[in-house]
């Protein structure tokens, strides 16, 4: 019978027996010693990924996916996996780094035990890492669109209802089969297939040209359902799916809560467990909030490799990548605002026309004034109009919510931009003529 006081201290005791001990000595088989009954601990100085075969040859492809050099495999450390790993390393020799990608890229649904991602990895490999690539090559005669959203990461594409993000979502997937004819796009469609066909024929009618690799999932994923989610794997992988458009957010989420953090962390690890498995990529489609930003926990936009903002007026669409903006770009420079306006398109359905629509690049000139104006802008000049009167950054702060580093951010961006006055005496900030004339006043 122990004593309660020193429960802890044994707890302690105990975790520090069973913990691996991971030495750096000369380079040895592996070698596990007896250090009491029933525990163990490593004498090896390996790294982790040795302690079994698969570790090892899911380092040994990491390796070969960044370095321009590697060894041949281990057959003793590669066990099974020997044949997958020479497979690797014949390509690597022909090939370098971009045999070895190509090569994996056959191999690894051959071989899905060893399609994990590399953990462990040295701080000076990092470089070496691919850098997220953009799903669609910038348009370098200015005629399509260029959408910050990433090949392989995690995207979301958000807006009111009704401003146009099933419109612009079809004409980036349509675009992206069109790039990459060997792989399949899918679309979930958790909102319903209606309007879906005949936009979908619209865009190819417009643009004389038709896609055939692109595919439609007719229902939402659940995605914290792991069963549901097995289902889908089982029904798209052999399609070699580069991407996948899950429309809507919360249909995906089957009514669970999207402002809980926990419930949001489970969702975002369950969709990059997705990607992972599929190695594609993810554009979630989804709402705003009442403040005009993006709905739900902040784990996702804080998750989330880009985010793109649509604002509608009349029938011009936005496409909003800036942070200032309610956008995101994780790895490259935010790009500029994007302008489209819907088109009418006209197609035949059992011989009889109907109305549909596509986006395009728009010819229209948007005021300045709604360009440089972002959703926390607006706010801080609604807010000092309301007041009345002017108004010190701390008055500013206290009643809207806005962090503080990106309050004084755009308060001097306003004030440049001559929406603002300061007084340097008194410390506040008042409308100019300009700032008034944004309120439609």
């Amino acid at each position: 019978m122990y004593h309660k006081t020193n429960f802890p201290l044994i707890c302690a005791i105990l975790m520090g027996l069973l913990k691996p001990k991971i030495r750096d000595f000369a380079d040895t088989d592996l070698v596990v010693k007896p250090l009491a009954e029933g525990i163990y601990f490593t004498s090896s100085r390996k790294v982790i990924a040795m302690f079994d075969t698969n570790r090892y040859a899911i380092n040994y492809i990491h390796q070969a996916l960044i370095k321009q050099v590697i060894e041949p495999p281990s057959i003793e450390r590669a066990g099974d996996n020997i044949d997958a790993l020479n497979a690797i390393y014949e390509a690597h020799k022909v090939g370098n780094i971009e045999g070895a990608r190509k090569a994996w890229q056959v191999l690894k649904k051959a071989v899905p035990h060893l399609n994990r991602k590399q953990k462990l990895i040295n701080f000076n490999d990092l470089h070496l890492i691919e850098r997220p690539q953009y799903a669609l090559k910038p348009s370098e005669n200015g005629q399509a669109p260029n959408y910050a959203i990433y090949l392989k990461g995690l995207n979301a594409l958000y807006g009111q209802p009704g401003s146009g993000k099933s419109f612009v979502a079809i004409d980036f997937c349509k675009r992206l089969a069109l790039a990459y004819p060997e792989n399949a796009v899918i679309f979930s469609a958790g909102e319903g297939t209606s309007g879906l066909s005949g936009r979908s024929e619209a865009w190819d009618k417009h643009f004389k040209v038709a896609t055939e690799n692109m595919f439609l999932w007719d229902e939402a994923v659940p995605l914290l359902n792991p069963e549901a989610v097995e289902e889908f794997i089982a029904n798209v992988e052999a399609l070699n799916p580069i991407f996948v458009c899950i429309d809507t957010l919360a249909r995906s989420m089957a009514g669970e809560n999207e402002n809980d953090t926990s419930i949001m962390s489970k969702y975002i690890t369950a969709t990059e467990e997705l990607m992972r498995r599929l190695d594609c990529g993810v554009l979630l489609i989804h709402h705003t909030g009442r403040a005009g930003y993006i709905r739900g926990s902040s784990v996702l936009d804080g998750s989330c490799d880009s985010m793109l903002k649509l604002q509608s007026s009349d029938d011009v669409i936005t496409v909003f990548n800036s942070l200032d903006n309610g956008g995101k770009n994780k790895h490259n420079p935010e790009i500029p605002a994007i302008r489209m306006q819907i088109l009418p398109v006209n197609i035949q359905v059992d011989g009889d026309i109907q109305n549909e629509a596509v986006v395009i690049l728009s010819d229209k000139i948007i005021d300045d004034v709604v360009e440089k104006l972002s959703d926390n802008q607006m706010i801080i000049i609604e807010f000092i109009f309301d007041v009345g009167e002017p108004a010190t950054a701390q008055q500013i702060s206290e009643a809207v919510e806005i962090h503080k580093a990106n309050l004084y951010r755009n308060l001097s961006k306003l004030t440049k931009s001559e929406f603002l006055s300061k007084d340097d005496i008194s410390k506040t900030y008042n409308l100019t003529d300009k700032g008034i004339k944004v309120l439609g006043l």
